[in-house]
């Protein structure tokens, strides 16, 4: 867990773990990448499915109304 970069420090009678960030390793770069694309896709997928929520909603507020009856 050294690699980790933590630290165990004595406060009284209570033991407190420190994290540190170590070093970038040199994969990481890939991941971010990765990830940059799986945030660009969440955030395409979540708007679309607002825009249909609002949109399903707005209908059942329109027919409840009774704009949309074709009477």
């Amino acid at each position: 867990m050294g690699t980790l970069g933590q630290k165990l420090k004595d406060v009284g009678k209570k033991q407190v773990i420190q994290l540190t960030h170590g070093r970038s390793a040199v994969g990481t770069k890939r991941v971010k990448k990765a990830t940059r694309g799986l945030n660009r896709v969440s955030r395409a997928l979540f708007s679309a499915c607002f825009a249909e929520g609002c949109n399903l909603l707005t209908l059942v507020i329109f027919h409840a109304i009774g704009i949309l009856h074709s009477r």
